[in-house]
């Protein structure tokens, strides 16, 4: 009998000893398996994270390339309303846009940005989007600067094609639309009128009064002559003391009676230049086409032989051939 139970004790002794090892190694992969469920969590969670980043840069990176195809876009343009559309285009790929619009002053319900332009005061934008309001500040920047450099390409435009002194067109200028006008008269059939203007004793003036007051005569006498013809019509400083006129489409008849009108506006004005008050005179000399030439050297020259017929009967009047 004690044989068996020896055998028995062995036996329970290594089943005991084999279980314990089983158990033990089961809690170890127990414990591995829910230390690799952890860390499948974790990486879960990583690739969640890393996946929700990547979106973010992702968006990031394709608005910064729509901000960058704006920019693009825009910087090469010279005009308002063309550079108004391509920017409300635009815009619309940022997010939904309700209305775009050039505002005078704030407006409810938009979302107002005030720009640096002298004809443009306030953008106003409506828009639920978040990404197009996250965009904004950085695309107004660019639409700033290119409104910027409209301005300063206008007042270079300006510059180039008038007079400083007087604002009228330089003869440059206004040489390349007499000609251009001139050949529109000749194509359509069209009447055409060249005044030539020179103000009388300009040299006495400057002279007598100084150089300051006779450029104030210079302006007042302009400012005249751009009130008394149309828009459509041309006035350009000759050069000195001398100006010259383009009248669309006017006969020799309506361009004398202008001539004579500006001679009266002139000569009745009171100019005020500094503490001198004075009065001055203008003559002036009339062409058309084709009454007097179908040529037009030929034009400007019956024109200035008419001045100097005018001033040759005393000045302050109007003469032509």
């Amino acid at each position: 009998m004690f044989p068996y139970i020896v055998v028995l004790v062995v036996f329970t002794i290594f089943f005991m000893r084999e279980y314990l090892t089983f158990k033990t190694m089961r809690i170890k992969q127990e414990r591995k398996l829910l230390e690799l469920k952890e860390k499948e969590v974790s990486f879960e969670s990583i690739d969640r994270a890393v996946a929700q980043r990547f979106a973010e840069l992702e968006a990031k990176i394709k608005g910064a390339f729509l901000v960058y195809e704006l920019g693009r876009e825009i910087s090469p343009l010279l005009n308002r309303e063309k550079l108004f559309n391509v920017f409300k285009e635009r815009l619309s790929l940022f997010g939904e846009i309700e209305d775009v619009v050039i505002l005078e002053e704030p407006k409810e319900g938009y979302s107002v940005f005030e720009l640096k332009d002298e004809s443009w005061r306030f953008l106003g934008i409506k828009t639920a989007s978040r990404k197009v309001k996250e965009y904004l500040p950085i695309v107004l920047r660019q639409i700033n600067l290119c409104l910027e450099k409209i301005s300063l390409y206008e007042r270079l435009q300006k510059l180039s094609i008038h007079d400083t002194l007087t604002l009228t067109f330089n003869r440059r200028h206004f040489m390349e639309r007499f000609f251009e006008e001139f050949a529109r008269a000749k194509r359509f059939n069209l009447n055409l009128s060249f005044l030539m203007v020179d103000i009388d004793y300009f040299k006495r003036i400057n002279d007598t009064y100084g150089h300051l007051v006779g450029d104030v005569v210079l302006k007042e006498v302009a400012k005249i002559l751009k009130e008394n013809v149309r828009e459509v019509d041309f006035v350009a400083r000759w050069g000195g003391e001398e100006f010259s006129l383009l009248l669309h489409e006017a006969e020799k008849t309506q361009a004398i009676m202008i001539a004579e009108r500006i001679v009266r506006e002139v000569g009745t004005s009171k100019i005020k230049a500094f503490d001198e008050e004075l009065s001055v005179t203008v003559s002036i000399g009339v062409a058309s086409y084709p009454e007097n030439t179908v040529y037009s050297d030929i034009l400007i020259e019956v024109a200035d032989r008419a001045l100097y017929k005018a001033k040759e009967k005393g000045r302050n009047r109007v003469a032509w051939f």
